[in-house]
């Protein structure tokens, strides 16, 4: 049955390989398959241990794997069917309400969008710095990951959090590679790799992503390049928590969560557990729209820790369609995904336009939306409220600013922003 739902899985991501093709055929970025192949991985890895009889995680409920792999696939399915969907009426006009003038993509814009990600890099670079001197320039680097946080503390995802809105905020708007964004970006993956973080990984695809717009990908390349971030992915998560012990492929196969969280859920609700009707999704507006001020339900993340290890210090994350199972059964979860799919192709697709608005969810989709598969409907909107609430506030200083950062007509564009 494993075996099954992997080749239906797989088939689901040929098809949005297919819609990526054809996408990218008229111009635009792919996106849907990255997704399905990295929510493939996220969700089977252990499930194909299991049925190859190598250790897996404890805490899955080994009796509700079937159950659990059919809310994958249901969740693939959404998204191909999305992404079918923008496809198809690819030849119509959609009429979408655009953004207010201090949201469209203009030079004062970039220019403040480019600052504020240059302020924090150096914020990241002042950081890393200090870290290292303490430390004679050696001594941190092989310290558990633990550690390092204790000695940065609570600011370390803070900051990790604003250079990554900043970056997508600045790379949507610019929507093209230059230095300033590049050094940005090396600052960043350095303080990465410092803190035994993966997160640069993701900007990086967003990177590469934006570089090859507009061009033809070969069949190949668009393969290859999932499979490489894949890796990466992979040997960063290793590295960092110690998990290559076994051989390489136990280990990758090992990385993803979906499938503990999956069938703790199912399980939860098969012993008589509430369903939340909707209540995690409303919560999750209501503390993102008021910034965390009303707290609504908490997370679901804590929820997970309190009832499968109360007092743990470990954390398990969440995956959308155990949320999407715990308000509405399969029902939410085809729609929470159906909603991702048609989004994030939609941006794709639309990309090649002069707005903002679908930029940045793309670059969004790649930077954030990767790894929050495997977290709760709360991270995800938070985070794309975010990028959206930085855009806006860019838009206001630019137009606050615009006196200062006017520049003379005969003022020579700067080699910084030549596109790559």
């Amino acid at each position: 049955m494993i075996l099954l739902y992997l080749t239906v899985a797989l088939l689901l991501c040929g098809v949005a390989y297919l819609v990526d093709r054809r996408l990218n055929s008229v111009g635009c970025p792919p996106i849907l398959f990255i997704v399905c192949a990295m929510f493939t991985y996220s969700s089977f890895g252990h499930a194909i241990l299991y049925h190859f009889d190598f250790p897996i995680f404890s805490g899955i409920r080994t009796d509700y794997i079937p159950e659990a792999l059919a809310l994958s696939i249901v969740a693939l399915a959404a998204l191909v069917f999305a992404g079918a969907i923008v496809l198809l009426n690819l030849s119509r006009k959609t009429h979408i309400s655009e953004l207010s003038a201090s949201l469209s993509s203009k030079t004062h814009n970039k220019a403040v969008s480019t600052y504020l990600l240059i302020a924090v890099s150096l914020v990241l670079f002042a950081v890393s710095v200090n870290i290292l001197a303490v430390f004679a320039f050696t001594g941190f680097w092989d310290l558990p990951k633990l550690t390092k946080l204790a000695y940065v503390g609570p600011n370390h995802y803070i900051l990790l959090l604003m250079w990554m809105v900043s970056f997508v905020v600045c790379l949507a708007q610019s929507w093209r590679l230059n230095a300033y964004i590049i050094a940005s970006f090396l600052f960043f993956s350095f303080y990465c790799l410092l803190m035994s973080e993966r997160d640069f990984v993701f900007a990086g695809l967003a990177m590469a992503l934006v570089a090859l717009k507009g061009r033809a990908i070969s069949g190949t390349s668009m393969v290859v390049l999932p499979a490489v971030f894949l890796v990466l992915v992979t040997l960063l998560s290793g590295g960092r928590g110690g998990n290559f012990d076994s051989s390489f492929w136990i280990s990758s196969l090992s990385q993803g969560s979906n499938l503990f969280v999956n069938t703790y859920v199912i399980e939860f609700i098969d012993s008589g557990g509430d369903m939340r009707l909707g209540e995690t999704l409303l919560s999750s507006i209501v503390s993102t729209a008021t910034f965390g001020f009303f707290e609504g339900s908490g997370s679901l993340s804590n929820w997970l820790v309190n009832s499968y290890a109360r007092g743990s210090n470990s954390g398990y994350g969440f995956s959308l369609e155990a949320e999407g199972y715990l308000n509405f059964g399969y029902f939410g979860v085809f729609v929470a995904f159906f909603l991702i799919g048609y989004i994030v192709t939609w941006a794709a697709a639309s990309t090649s336009s002069d707005r903002l608005m679908p930029r940045l969810v793309y670059v969004w989709g790649t930077t954030f939306l990767l790894y929050q598969l495997r977290q709760e409907s709360l991270t995800v909107i938070k985070t794309l409220w975010l990028c959206i609430f930085v855009a806006g506030v860019v838009g206001v200083l630019a137009i606050l600013l615009r006196p200062v950062l006017k520049r003379p007509s005969n003022h020579r564009r700067s080699s910084a922003f030549v596109e790559i």
